[in-house]
């Protein structure tokens, strides 16, 4: 212990004084001093008294002006041989410029030369008794026999010339014999109990301490021969560290030893390693130390993380860590971070020449996949699962990493040019390249097919402490400018003339427009409350080829049209307005919500038609007039919801959509009115109702409608039959005129039935084909007890009629010819042999 040898030195330095005459010992006092100073400049020692005569030397002095010291004994100054007695005695030391109490009482004897002595004592030492036999040569301790019973660990470190990092009993015994002996043997023992660390002390020297600081401590080493063999072990809450197989010389001028770590759980060592690390550490290693020329090396394996991990330290030339097959999920529950690998390893170099300014350089890889759970729901789910092969290099300087990396994948690419880590804080910054090639080979949680390339360059941030993460990047992949900034907290995403084909070809959809502009912005300002605001802008043509698939035509030409929308999102659920307006009319939306838990949009609609006309480029009906109506619509899981209801043709109309299920009602439609705007033959007038239910699904429903104050509208229908009844029919009123219908796919079949005091008109087992709006039945005129049938067919907006032979109309053919005498003149016109086989009645109703 420095303070024990400094004491010595003194006694030696008094011993000094033989080397001059006796009567003028007293005159070196000052000198002596003077030299004490020299030799022990970290102390102050002072001799207070001296006095040598022929035979006898004594001597008093101080040691930092606390501890107090005594020697007499005789002396032979031809020999240069001294043999005297001492004591020592103190309650403390000075340490730093402050007072740290110390129990000194020590008393024994120095007997030698000077190079060479014998010193034995006993006494009270730090709270404890200590007796001590040792041999001095040359500043060497040798043949060392000591006995410490229970020594105030801080009080011997002040002893040492340590702050009191630790407090605790130290139990000590050693038995050395000199080095120089025939068969040396000895052994050391020592023990800590009721152990602390000392917080103040440590966080002086820039050491956190975590809050389990209690240890204990022990050790046995044995001499044999030139060797000093021996374990230690020291336990904590935290774990152990246990030295094994320790060999010295027994000046301890080299040491090498063997020695395993255990840390239960390095989360409680965070405010010590300034790093938010966690879980269990193992390791196990070699210890090297030449004290004489100062060199410290350490090798240390581990394989806590799997795989293999080496550390080799050396004095001269730094630290080089190797990695082979680490496995990165451990990793990342070692650092504090959340599972995002769901397997991984981590191969490669890590080279510190200088650990105090950690300079060096690095080369690793990382090759695994992610855990697809804990992603963000709209990450590319085939891209989630894909393996990945990460490559870092570059240097270290002054605790910062810098360098470049590549993350590549089967279907793209993530390039790092001029990126930077500090390690304290864990501050992650760099620019950023991202390439996928080709979008089709990703795809989206619900399987949506993308097309196309995509490119995303910017700069990107992470915050270890905080964990955090930022990105920013600009894309030109879709026209125009793509820009997103998100920090965390907040998410911005603007895109500024965008082509909305492109877009929408990168999105796997159909060709809608054919030229277009699309301005968006989203900006969520609270992002883990998703509160925020949204913007579109769309301008352009809708595609021609589009319209011709959905309309079975083509309009020869696009549609030009807009559409904005606007509005604010609350936790998560949009409300908005919007307004789609083309020449062919508008949709304006208004209480527009869209829920994002529940992937629901809802609200109100209005849809405005003010020229039914402009629609025949689509269509080929020449409709005529305006439509107008609106109502509520929604879409989620439960499909399409569209409730609506207007005003026209006179009356009323509106229906309800759920899950695939119409049902509408008409009332006080005025049926012309009806029917020229569908650009039908006006055949009917009076005033209607109706309902429809129709399975949109599985194409089947039915139809009922009635109509009342009905009048027949002049057509070839009715100038057949009156023709037949020799009555206007057209002049009738019918009332009530009933419909029926069943629809199944294209087809209707329908029966009619209208009503007058002397006429009624039946129509039963009646076919309309929807899609080619053609009619095919026969209408049965009852008058009386007459009955007449006519044939309607062909194109509803100009039905072809033909009269079909009944009762009636071969009786009323007879009359007629008998009554002009038709007969005699069909007859002459008649073949003979036609003639005699047929009657002219009979040949006649036969072209019925």
């Amino acid at each position: 212990m420095k303070k024990l040898l400094a004491l010595l030195l003194f006694l030696l330095l008094g011993v000094a004084a033989l080397l001059s005459p006796p009567g003028q010992k007293i005159l070196l006092l000052p000198y002596i001093n003077k030299l004490l100073s020299e030799k022990v400049p970290d102390h102050r020692v002072r001799l207070t008294a001296l006095d040598a005569g022929f035979s006898t030397l004594s001597f008093d002095g101080t040691l930092d002006g606390t501890i107090r010291f005594h020697a007499e004994g005789p002396v032979s100054w031809s020999e240069r041989s001294f043999d005297l007695r001492y004591r020592a005695e103190g309650k403390e030391l000075t340490l730093q410029g402050r007072s740290v109490p110390l129990q000194l009482s020590l008393a024994g004897r120095v007997k030698g030369r000077i190079g060479s002595m014998e010193v034995e004592g006993r006494g009270e030492l730090a709270d404890s008794p200590l007796e001590y036999r040792f041999h001095l040569a040359d500043s060497e301790l040798s043949d060392l026999h000591l006995s410490m019973k229970g020594g105030e660990l801080s009080q011997l470190l002040a002893l040492a010339g340590l702050p009191p990092y630790a407090r605790g009993r130290l139990r000590l015994t050693a038995d050395l014999p000199r080095p120089e002996a025939k068969h040396p043997q000895g052994t050391l023992r020592f023990r800590v109990t009721e152990g602390e660390l000392d917080a103040a002390s440590l966080k002086k020297a820039g050491i956190a301490l975590p809050d389990k600081r209690s240890f204990t401590a022990s050790g046995e080493f044995r001499l044999k021969g030139r060797l000093l063999k021996g374990d230690a072990t020291m336990t904590t809450p935290l774990g152990s560290l246990r030295v094994m197989n320790f060999r010295a010389d027994p000046g301890l001028r080299v040491i090498k030893s063997d020695f395993t770590l255990s840390v239960r759980d390095l989360a409680a060592l965070r405010s010590l390693l300034h790093a938010p690390l966690s879980g269990a550490l193992k390791a196990e290693g070699i210890f090297y130390f030449d004290r004489m020329k100062k060199h410290l090396q350490l090798l240390t394996r581990s394989g806590s993380f799997g795989g293999e991990l080496k550390a080799f330290y050396d004095d001269g030339k730094g630290l080089k860590l190797s990695m082979k097959g680490l496995e990165l999920p451990r990793l990342l529950a070692v650092v504090g971070e959340r599972p995002w690998l769901r397997q991984g390893t981590l191969d490669g170099t890590i080279r510190l020449r200088d650990l105090k300014k950690l300079t060096g350089n690095f080369d690793l890889r990382a090759r695994g996949r992610w855990n697809r759970t804990l992603l963000p729901p709209a990450t590319f789910g085939s891209l989630a699962d894909a393996p990945f092969d990460l490559g870092i290099r570059g240097a270290a300087s002054d605790g910062k990493l810098r360098g470049t990396g590549e993350y590549r994948t089967e279907f793209g690419s993530l390039h790092l040019k001029g990126w930077n880590y500090t390690l304290l804080g864990g501050v992650f910054r760099s620019p950023y390249r991202l390439e996928i090639p080709d979008l089709s080979r990703l795809s989206l949680p619900r399987e949506t097919k993308l097309r196309g390339s995509f490119s995303l360059a910017g700069k990107i941030a992470y915050l270890g402490m905080k964990k955090r993460l930022s990105l920013e990047g600009i894309s030109s992949s879709f026209g125009g400018e793509s820009r997103l900034r998100y920090d965390g907290k907040s998410l911005k995403l603007t895109m500024e003339k965008v082509d909305p084909t492109r877009l929408l070809q990168v999105l796997g959809q159909p060709r809608i427009l054919g030229k277009g502009s699309l301005n968006a912005r989203l900006d969520l300002r609270d992002l883990p409350r998703q509160n925020g605001s949204y913007s579109l802008d769309l301008s352009g043509t809708l595609d021609r080829s589009f319209l011709r698939r959905q309309f079975g035509r083509d309009p020869g030409r696009g549609i030009p049209m807009k559409f904005g929308s606007r509005g604010t999102i609350r936790q998560g659920t949009l409300r908005g307005e919007g307004l789609l307006d083309s020449e062919l009319g508008s949709l304006t939306l208004k209480r527009l919500r869209y829920q994002n838990a529940m992937k629901r949009v809802d609200g109100s609609y209005r849809l405005n038609i003010p020229d039914l006309g402009k629609w025949k480029p689509l269509t080929g009906r020449a409709y005529r007039g305006s439509l107008a109506f609106g109502g509520y619509l929604a879409y989620g899981k439960k499909g399409l919801q569209l409730d609506g209801k207007g005003e026209q043709w006179g009356g009323v109309f509106s229906f309800q959509l759920r899950r695939g299920m119409l049902d509408a009602r008409a009332a006080r439609l005025r049926v012309g009115s009806l029917l020229e705007t569908l650009a039908y033959a006006k055949l009917l007038s009076g005033v209607g109702k109706a309902s429809l239910h129709y399975d949109m699904k599985r194409r089947k429903g039915k139809f009922d409608g009635r109509i009342d104050g009905a009048r027949l509208m002049p057509s070839p229908v009715t100038q057949a039959a009156s023709l037949l009844l020799k009555t206007d029919l057209s002049a009738v009123r019918f009332d009530p005129v009933l419909l029926r219908a069943r629809i199944t796919g294209d087809l209707a079949k329908f029966d009619l039935d209208a009503r007058s005091p002397r006429i009624r008109l039946r129509s039963e087992k009646g076919s309309y084909d929807l899609a080619g709006e053609k009619i095919d039945t026969i209408l049965a005129i009852e008058k009386g007890t007459k009955i007449y049938k006519i044939k309607v067919y062909g194109a509803i907006t100009h039905p072809r009629v033909a009269p079909i032979m009944t009762d009636a109309i071969r009786q009323k053919l007879e009359h007629e010819i008998k009554k002009y005498k038709l007969d005699k003149k069909i007859e002459k016109a008649i073949p003979k042999e036609l003639r005699k086989s047929l009657p002219v009645e009979d040949l006649i109703h036969s072209f019925f």
